[in-house]
């Protein structure tokens, strides 16, 4: 862009001050619209043909020009200290004037086409950048999913042991609780039947107690009413006997002759009773 302006500088400067002579409010009428103004300072010998010739055209780019070639002019200093203004010159401003806005338009469009390439190779370097921090963020995010199904794993593995060591516990307490319940179920059933054995030989022993004296009360009933039985049939045969032998005594000798009856004992009939004849 510098390449492209600073030919205008030097250029500008007469540019500007033309400009500001037609512009100004403080110039005179005669500067603005008379042309001979513009040739108010000859330099070398400029002829009246080449300046009328410009005038005639009227263009104010060609003033321009004339006013540009002026310049050059001014610049460019022979061994001899001046330089003639040809119409050749007059007439050759307006195509470097074309010339040079070809260039600035040629210009212009390498500098449009550099950056639109360089804007183009910005937006593939950050479509590239956005594609690598895409795949980036994507790698992250495949490795966070991945990091958080391996946690998932092993929250499920882990989660998974601590059910089945829970679940040996209860298995565990249950069979525990169930041998403790059997364990007092025995002894409670042996405690049980060590009752039952007890009240069953207490049972036992009050009847056979209850039998035996039941057997003793018979025993001594069954003594006592044989002792009776046999103390009466005492009486009964003493009595007999008695009667008997007051009978049978003879009167002169003591004896009467009759033979005496034999008593016996009849336990099932519980009395004495005549069984035979006797002395």
């Amino acid at each position: 862009m510098s390449n492209r302006t600073s030919p205008q500088t030097s250029q500008g400067n007469l540019h500007g001050s033309v400009l500001s002579k037609r512009t100004s409010p403080h110039a005179s009428q005669a500067s603005v619209t008379s042309p001979t103004s513009l040739l108010s300072k000859p330099v070398g010998d400029i002829g009246a043909a080449s300046a009328f010739a410009a005038i005639s055209r009227g263009s104010e780019e060609d003033l321009l020009d004339i006013a540009r070639n002026k310049s050059a002019l001014l610049n460019k200093r022979t061994s001899s200290g001046s330089v003639r203004f040809t119409p050749e010159a007059a007439h050759t401003g307006g195509e470097q004037r074309r010339l040079r806005e070809q260039q600035e338009r040629e210009e212009r469009e390498r500098e449009e086409r550099a950056f639109r390439e360089r804007e183009e190779a910005s937006s593939r370097r950050d479509d590239g950048e956005r594609r690598r921090l895409e795949a980036e963020k994507e790698k992250i995010a495949a490795q966070r999913r991945e990091a958080e199904e391996r946690e998932r794993v092993r929250a499920v593995e882990v989660l998974r042991k601590r059910e089945e060591e829970e679940e040996r516990e209860r298995v565990a307490f249950r069979e525990r609780q169930a041998e403790e319940i059997r364990k007092a179920q025995e002894d409670e059933d042996r405690r049980c039947e060590a009752r039952e054995d007890e009240q069953r030989r207490r049972r036992q022993a009050e009847q056979e107690r209850s039998r035996n004296e039941t057997v003793a009360a018979k025993v001594v009933d069954t003594a006592s009413a044989a002792v009776s039985r046999v103390a009466h049939a005492l009486q009964e045969t003493a009595a007999a006997a008695a009667a008997m032998a007051s009978q049978s005594v003879h009167p002169d000798s003591g004896h009467s002759g009759k033979k005496c009856a034999r008593v016996v004992y009849d336990f099932d009939a519980g009395k004495f009773k005549e069984g035979g004849v006797g002395l």
